[in-house]
């Protein structure tokens, strides 16, 4: 109980202390331990999850695994790596997978690859997607085996400080999607106050994949100890982690997509753009390793059709270096195109789509919104529009835009804007036709052509380029939702939380991982009901008692008998009107 509720307030390890002396004097004598050093000591948190690879400050090249107090010496300069202090020795951490995975999968129900795949011919998850399925064929003698969705971004730790934390964490593709979102594995984590060197950090965690891969590890499966094989095969980052990691120059410049051979184009000799273009070529797996090659052989950085260097994914086991990408939905479309668009419409002054003379009233539509529980995110005006999180603008792109700029933004951008909205409304279905796949892809494209034509070729960004890869990524990866890095930014926020000090930042999160696999194991073994319910109140999501249904739904407070009036049958008739709304923009 204790345990969790430290967890579950976000206590330091010194409150935590501070948390069991009290306890204790509650008793004659003390019934937890009265130490930092004991409390450390129960949780296990003596480095046994963690291996630590240590890199050259100087020439950035990686020197080695090692531990603590042992010297390291840079192959290159010779300089002595890993002898200083910890908390000042250039290192990074990978933590243990296998422990995780057991502790994550241990009595879950997840899709056991070793029976035949089911396809009924529609996109409802990533399982359907054709990459997946060629992943199912080309593992079939492998065995057992799961497969993970990976994510790496930065993220800082402190307001007053340029520190930040890059993990690597990792989704098992095979749990139900509400199990998915939430059970995260920490693989790796990069932190300091130096830019990341993506290749540094890579390498070690291929080399764990191969093992992962080639070893496996046990798990205790439907009632049996079984060898299970783990392989990386899908990954969802932002745009500017992408291009390190595939080896890539930046999308701001020439050759800058991670999946086509868009030139690019500058814009007044500054800025890249990509407009409109008839025949960009596909990137290819061979063409990515041979341009690799070449970029490998000069003696100076030189670019081949974008690439600069030799990426360590190409040796990660079923990693494919360009389609095991994916166009974000998040980072592209919510943070990328929506944000890109608010800031046309309102501060684009003398412009024919600016409506910014109009702000006051659109934020009165948007604040007489009231959303239903299930939407965590009130509205907020658009005059706060900086400070909107992803979910935010996603609400605003898929509920609210239409409605709220109708009348007030010109018919012929309100109809542009409209076949963004039908499209991502299609590919975030629980279930995706190839044929309204299709229509998406024809209005991303209609989209993407006419922005130009309307709003110029300012306008032809990096996100609204990638636009045109979402469709292909659903065919390969299912709906957008199941290979997004939505969880991947829950998970960056509980471990952001759990750093509360500039020094041991490793320690800090590791510590917090064990805390939550003891809680795991003291649940397991308690017979004390109350204890039980006490620690399953504290992860309680909903603000109010509810009952939910077989179909999601979510009834909230003490039920009684209830007769629709009219009013409200009107009201629920409007509501039909309004979710009609895209279509009757797209016939007009």
């Amino acid at each position: 109980m204790v345990l969790k509720y430290a967890l579950r307030m976000n206590l330091s390890f010194t409150g935590l202390a501070s948390l069991v002396d009290m306890i204790n004097s509650f008793f004659d004598s003390p019934v937890l331990p009265r130490s930092k050093y004991f409390v450390n000591k129960l949780l296990g948190c003596q480095g046994t999850q963690m291996t630590f690879h240590f890199f050259c400050p100087e020439c950035m090249i990686y020197v080695g695994e090692g531990r603590p107090g042992v010297s390291l010496q840079c192959p290159e300069c010779k300089r002595v790596c890993g002898s200083s202090p910890l908390c000042d020795a250039p290192f990074f951490v990978l933590f243990d997978i296998p422990s995780q995975l057991q502790k994550l999968l241990k009595g879950c129900e997840f899709l056991d690859l070793t029976e035949p795949l089911e396809f009924n011919g529609t996109l409802s998850d990533m399982k359907d997607g054709s990459m997946y399925r060629d992943f199912v064929t080309a593992t079939r003698k492998a065995g057992h085996r799961i497969s993970f969705s990976w994510n790496t971004d930065g993220t800082p730790v402190f307001r007053s400080s340029r520190t930040s934390i890059w993990p690597i964490q990792l989704v098992v593709n095979e749990l139900p999607v509400p199990e998915r979102m939430r059970k995260l594995v920490l693989a790796g984590l990069w932190f300091g106050k130096e830019k990341l060197h993506m290749g540094i950090f890579q390498a070690p965690f291929v080399e764990t994949m191969h093992s992962l891969a080639d070893e496996g590890f046990l798990l205790h499966h439907k009632g049996k100890e079984k060898l299970f094989r783990g392989f990386c095969i899908c990954c969802a980052v932002d745009s500017v982690a992408r291009a390190p990691m595939q080896g890539m120059k930046q999308f701001n410049a020439y050759y800058g997509c991670n999946w086509c051979l868009h030139p690019g184009d500058t814009l007044g000799g500054k800025v890249v753009k990509y407009p409109v273009e008839q025949n960009a070529v596909e990137r290819s797996e061979k063409q990515m390793v041979e341009d690799m090659e070449k970029a490998a052989m000069q003696d100076k950085p030189k670019p081949f059709n974008g690439v600069i260097t030799v990426s360590p994914l190409i040796n990660m086991p079923q990693f494919h270096i360009v389609w095991s990408f994916v166009p974000d939905y998040m980072h592209c479309v919510l943070l990328g195109v929506v944000r890109q668009f608010l800031e046309l419409w309102l501060e684009s002054a003398g412009k024919t789509f600016y409506v910014g003379r109009s702000q006051q009233a659109i934020d009165s539509r948007l604040m007489a919104v009231s959303p239903p529980k299930d939407v965590r995110r009130a509205p907020r005006p658009t005059k706060e529009k900086r400070f909107w999180k992803a979910k935010e603008c996603e609400n605003w792109l898929l509920f609210y835009s239409l409605p709220v700029l109708d009348g007030i933004l010109d018919r012929q951008y309100l109809q542009h804007w409209a076949c963004l909205v039908e499209a991502l409304h299609i590919m975030l279905e629980p279930r995706v036709s190839f044929t309204d796949l299709a229509v998406a892809e024809g209005l991303l494209l209609d989209f993407h052509g006419n922005a130009e034509v309307l709003y110029g070729p300012e306008c032809m960004t990096y996100n609204m380029h990638q636009l045109l890869h979402l469709g292909k990524s659903v065919r390969h990866w299912g709906p957008l939702w199941a290979h997004s890095a939505f969880p991947f930014e829950a998970g960056n926020g509980t471990l952001k939380a759990a750093v509360k000090a500039s020094n041991g930042i490793a320690s800090q999160i590791g510590r917090m991982l064990q805390i939550d696999t003891v809680v795991e194991q003291c649940a397991e073994l308690s017979t004390n009901q109350n204890a039980l319910e006490y620690c399953a109140s504290l992860t309680k999501t909903l603000t109010k008692k509810a009952i939910s249904t077989s179909e999601g739904v979510h009834f909230l407070g003490r039920g009684s008998p209830f007769m629709a009036p009219d009013c409200t049958v009107r009201n629920v008739c409007r509501e039909v009107v309004l979710n009609s709304t895209v279509s009757a923009l797209m016939v007009a």
